[in-house]
């Protein structure tokens, strides 16, 4: 969910993620192996994510963290360890591989 609260993130553009070549042309069926399985995952919106890799020539460091106001799917990684899911993506955003999200189920 959206709040009034979200001004301090960045509002994240879901009309040009989805155009990034990556995106489009990057189709993934879901497959298992070990205790990885790929599959198509999605950010809801409102959902906050880091959307690129921290500043860390701020002290304290700096972490980029936005939302997008709309559903958008990519290829994702899910490693799962000790009964906990894990999942781990890499995207290419706008232009390099630059989101990382790293979440606890």
């Amino acid at each position: 969910m959206i709040t009034e609260n979200m001004k301090e993130y960045i509002k994240l553009n879901a009309a040009e993620f989805r155009s990034n070549p990556y995106i489009q042309n990057v189709k993934v069926p879901t497959a298992k192996a070990g205790n990885f399985t790929l599959t198509t995952a999605a950010y809801e919106p409102g959902e906050l994510l880091e959307y690129d890799l921290p500043d860390f020539a701020r002290d304290p460091i700096e972490h980029r963290i936005g939302y997008f106001t709309e559903r958008v799917e990519f290829p994702g990684i899910y490693v799962h360890k000790n009964a906990q899911k894990f999942d781990v993506f890499l995207l290419n955003y706008p232009k390099r591989l630059s989101i990382i999200h790293i979440n606890t189920n």
